[in-house]
């Protein structure tokens, strides 16, 4: 039996430090969003059906789902986005444009 990896917990303070210092060294905000966005994609598409409903709200973890979307229905996906509001961050706007851009959510 293999042991369950673990992973730390964070305060939201330290998950905005991880992200202000990880942002450093790229070259905009936006790259990380859409690295974690293709991750997420990369997981999900070796073990999920394919078929998803994506929640989004309007910051930039909205933004993320937003790219998932977009990603996954370019993979074929039969995808849904739901959102609780308009994007409200330039990310999130920028990254629910990108998504829609290919028709893929009314």
């Amino acid at each position: 039996m293999s042991a369950t990896p673990l992973y730390p917990v964070v305060t939201a303070a330290q998950a905005r430090a991880l992200d202000a210092r990880t942002i450093s060294g790229l070259p905009d905000s936006y790259t990380l969003m859409h690295r974690a966005a293709s991750a997420a994609v990369a997981w999900l598409d070796t073990r999920v059906e394919r078929s998803a409903a994506v929640f989004v709200g309007p910051g930039n973890n909205g933004g993320d789902g937003w790219l998932i979307a977009g990603l996954l229905r370019e993979r074929g996906w039969q995808v849904a986005v739901y959102a609780a509001g308009d994007p409200r961050t330039p990310d999130a706007q920028r990254a629910k444009t990108e998504a829609e851009q290919g028709g893929a959510f009314a």
